[in-house]
């Protein structure tokens, strides 16, 4: 019986170890791994920003007595250069880039407050004065924008259009006395003209960008006629002529709506 019980016990322990051989193993079980993604930096989209700089003043202001006999002549001609001054102000814009290739369009206004007056003094029988004072209040532009973008991060570019501006002129021509001579004076004179120039941007985030950049503005020439005031000596007149031009070199930065195209893989 013992021998029995025995042979019954190692029947048992077979069977429990066959099934414990025959339990399948379950397959392992893989997730699918996350599809990778990787923002592209890119120059499309809108943007608004600001920006600070220096203009200075490449026209000039000058003053005509008529008619000028020789004694006079020395007070005809030149006077000053335009206005100079700091500038600040704002621009919007968008850019539409292709390849390396960005094009773009930008309106900005920028305050000068900057003036320059300037004078001749001398003695033709009597102490006589000339003072011509030109002065630019502001100064806006339209303009296109072409550039490329050699790397993601930056953006060489030209750009060129539309130039409007505020100025106010004036000049005041003295013969013995204050009180006698001739005047003239525009004030808030509203003028377009052209403007030009070239920079560079970078893209620090997807959403902001730093840039400096050149622009050279035309305004063209105004003619302001001199008035009589008091007595002034007969058969004479004064009239000014200003140019209205100059350049600019200032730096900004821009926020761009939106956020960086992701591709996926």
């Amino acid at each position: 019986m013992k021998n029995l019980a025995l042979v019954l016990a190692a029947l048992g322990l077979g069977t429990v170890a066959a099934s414990a051989a025959d339990m399948s193993i379950p397959a392992p079980r893989y997730t699918k791994a996350p599809v990778a993604v990787a923002p592209v930096a890119t120059w499309t989209g809108c943007y608004i920003g600001a920006n600070v700089g220096y203009s200075w003043g490449d026209g000039s202001s000058g003053l005509a007595l008529l008619p000028s006999p020789a004694a006079f002549g020395a007070f005809d001609g030149r006077y000053t250069g335009s206005p100079s001054g700091a500038l600040g102000g704002g621009q919007v814009g968008c850019n539409y880039q292709s390849g390396i290739f960005v094009v773009g369009i930008e309106a900005d206004i920028d305050y000068l407050g900057a003036s320059k007056t300037a004078s001749r003094t001398g003695v033709i029988d009597a102490p006589v004065l000339g003072i011509v004072s030109q002065k630019l209040d502001w100064l806006g532009s339209v303009r296109g924008r072409v550039g490329i973008s050699p790397g993601s991060n930056w953006l060489l570019y030209a750009t060129g259009g539309l130039a409007y501006g505020n100025t106010s002129f004036s000049h005041h021509f003295s013969f013995g006395d204050p009180n006698r001579g001739w005047a003239g004076v525009l004030n808030n004179d509203f003028r377009t003209g052209w403007i030009a120039g070239a920079g560079v941007e970078y893209m620090v985030t997807p959403n902001w960008t730093v840039k400096g950049e050149y622009l050279y503005y035309d305004l063209g020439s105004t003619r302001v006629v001199g008035l009589p005031f008091n007595a002034p000596l007969a058969g004479f007149g004064a009239d000014g002529l200003y140019t209205t031009r100059g350049s600019i070199a200032r730096v900004g930065f821009n926020y761009k709506f939106g956020g960086p195209v992701v591709a996926r893989y």
